[in-house]
């Protein structure tokens, strides 16, 4: 659970010290229960045989306030009822903590917690703890149920064969850097986004830039010149699109990425950017022939000029929109920069990389990082058949690529606590066993 907050309801004293500790006593896990909660080390296809509580339904109606869940009553609860019983939200989790803190500290009498939805179960005051520590490996798991069914929705081929081969074999908490820099990291579940028909998010693009930035340091061909930005270069540019050169100049995230290009000697960059929040394009720049150009995989772009284009509405590429402004203040943002970053004027291309045609209203962010991949490795481009095999072809690829090249920690149960998904507890790490460590210095995020 969350470390303890300060909330002096009453003056502190030497029982208030007493009562701290009291609670403290109180609250903490069993070992026989916390041992309930899977190990971050296990694999991902043993967390799905693991017999976990449900979440509860956002939508839950007449779900009691945790204030009035708190009760004088003797704790009566088994194990199993413990683990079938829905777990609330984190909001209720956290509310339920502050109500157990409050009324400890005003002496009134605190014995059990009444489930929202259950009402003859009482519960031991740890289950707050237990709760809070269970509820990001239940989500998880969620991901991952989800995830192993779209494979097994899928023809079964070498690459599917591959890729559920892997789900016994991925460490369920793995964590892996990828554009985030050291202090940051992301449970390797941010790949469960490739094995559905979801829209790719942030999180996705950055992680496979990460992966083709690693292939590229690897390939004795042109690659090396290479490098893949991530999508907060799109957004840094934006909002220069109308600064003056001197702020350009001083803007110290422009500047990282700027230092990133020029001490490598990259030759060519690209980075994804997103259109109001609904559709992925790419931008690809030439720095020995000083242009650059986008690629937009709608099938109604073909070579038009993209800034008067209309697309559609959130999670939808292929609808109608207003004239798209992000667009247009993309490469104005682009250009300006890359003028004071590299004292020479860049031509403007337009709508020239080459890219894929989507025929679907979510299939963009696969096809612009099929076309980054065909302009650095030379693969052939998106077609719309191979839409899936591609999501699945990413998530093998690169999850291949973090078990062999990253630096890969997991977090451990310790004094009787455990890290959830959402690192709300500051543990330990250690590295995985087996797992070279390894972080590229090529790939800063700059800190937002």
């Amino acid at each position: 659970m969350a470390e303890p907050i300060d909330i002096d309801v009453v003056p502190s004293t030497g029982i208030d010290v007493l009562l701290q500790v009291a609670f403290s006593n109180e609250t903490q896990i069993p070992k026989p229960v916390l041992d309930l909660i899977p190990l971050p080390s296990i694999t991902v296809s043993s967390l799905l045989k693991d017999p976990l509580p449900t979440p509860l339904h956002p939508s839950t109606i007449n779900l009691r306030p945790a204030e009035s869940c708190v009760t004088d009553l003797a704790a009566r609860w088994t194990v199993d009822e413990l683990i079938k019983a829905p777990i609330p939200s984190r909001t209720w989790i956290f509310d339920l903590e502050i109500t157990l803190k409050n009324k400890w500290h005003t002496r009134v009498g605190v014995t059990s917690v009444q489930h929202p939805t259950i009402a003859d179960l009482y519960l031991p005051l740890w289950v707050g703890n237990f709760w809070d520590s269970l509820v990001g490996v239940v989500e998880q798991k969620g991901e991952w149920r989800r995830a192993e069914s779209w494979i097994l929705g899928q023809v079964q081929d070498a690459r599917v064969y591959e890729a559920r081969e892997l789900l016994q074999q991925i460490p369920w908490g793995l964590r892996v850097w990828a554009l985030t820099g050291a202090d940051s990291s992301s449970l390797v579940g941010v790949l469960t986004g490739l094995l559905s028909t979801g829209w790719l998010r942030e999180r996705h693009l950055d992680t496979l830039a990460s992966y083709l930035n690693f292939r590229a340091g690897r390939d004795e061909k042109g690659a090396r010149e290479c490098w893949v930005g991530d999508v907060y270069l799109s957004m840094c540019l934006k909002r220069v699109y109308r600064a003056e050169k001197k702020t350009i100049s001083a803007d110290r995230d422009l500047e990282k990425y700027r230092d990133t290009i020029t001490a490598h000697g990259y030759q060519h960059f690209f980075f994804p950017a997103n259109l109001d929040n609904n559709h992925w394009i790419v931008f690809g720049v030439d720095l020995v022939e000083k242009q650059f150009r986008y690629g937009e995989p709608s099938i109604f772009s073909e070579s038009r000029d993209m800034s008067t284009h209309h697309c559609g509405d959130l999670g939808d590429s292929l609808g109608n929109r207003s004239p798209n402004t992000d667009l247009q203040h993309i490469r104005r943002g682009l250009k300006n920069w890359l003028e004071v970053a590299f004292g020479v004027l860049f031509k403007d291309m337009g709508n020239t990389l080459p890219i894929g045609r989507q025929k679907d209203g979510h299939s963009c962010g696969i096809c612009v990082v099929n076309a980054i991949e065909h302009a650095m490795f030379g693969v052939p481009l998106f077609m719309d058949r191979d839409r899936y095999h591609l999501r699945i072809w990413y998530f093998v690829e690169a999850v291949k690529y973090l078990l062999n090249n990253v630096r890969a920690l997991f977090f451990t149960k310790s004094n009787n606590t455990y890290l959830d998904s959402s690192s709300i507890l500051r543990l330990r790490a250690t590295v995985l066993p087996g797992l070279r460590s390894y972080r590229s210095q090529d790939l800063m995020k700059p800190q937002k």
